[in-house]
């Protein structure tokens, strides 16, 4: 792969996060506001990360006019004006290859999520899979065990993780004796979690901590 654009990709970290968000949206167009929203970033850089990413080729882009009555409930698209809506080429070189290694790349976000969840609560469990480890078809990406969290900062780390990893997370969250019980009464939804590919990122279930 050219060292050129090699280069052009790995530079910042905003720039991983566009990659993600791009390379699991691959059908989707994303206007500069929307592209902000979703993976928290400022103006100025993220202007600047999608402008390389277009020079490469990764990204394409188009003009595109809002008018009234379209996309009503996405307030970042602002009716009646021209806008800069931005696609993933899926045409690029080496479109495979980099969604295969960006898709992967993300042990790091694991370690964030740990480490978020253990400031908002006591978690006996945290199980990933799907988005996580690229297993399509499942119900969750996320269940959390506790029996003493706080709800609302568990939003906020939520909305951090799905910045990194450019896809909104599907969680749960169960108390311990919810979680037992279901599992002793062969609960399709959570015994199903151990037949699919996951991993345990935080297991304290045994220790009764």
């Amino acid at each position: 792969m050219s060292d050129v654009i090699l280069e052009g990709l790995f530079d910042s970290t905003i720039k991983v996060r566009l990659l993600r968000l791009f390379f699991r949206n691959a059908q989707s167009e994303y206007t500069l506001d929307e592209v902000i929203e979703k993976i928290h970033s400022d103006p100025s850089s993220t202007r600047y990360q999608l402008r390389k990413l277009r020079e490469i080729g990764l990204l394409k882009s188009k003009i595109m006019r809002f008018e009234p009555g379209e996309e009503e409930k996405e307030h970042t698209k602002k009716i009646g004006r021209e806008r800069r809506v931005y696609q993933v080429n899926v045409a690029f070189q080496f479109y495979e290859e980099l969604k295969s290694l960006i898709l992967k790349s993300t042990p790091e976000v694991r370690t964030l999520l740990v480490e978020e969840l253990q400031k908002i609560g006591k978690i006996k469990l945290a199980l990933i899979t799907g988005v996580f480890l690229n297993v399509d078809s499942t119900k969750i990406d996320l269940l959390i065990i506790s029996d003493d969290i706080q709800r609302l900062k568990l939003v906020k780390v939520i909305k951090l993780i799905e910045s990194e990893m450019g896809h909104e997370i599907r969680y749960a969250v169960m108390n311990q004796r919810e979680y037992e019980y279901r599992l002793d009464m062969f609960d399709n939804f959570v015994r199903g979690l151990t037949l699919i590919p996951h991993e345990k990122l935080i297991d304290k279930m045994k220790a009764g901590s």
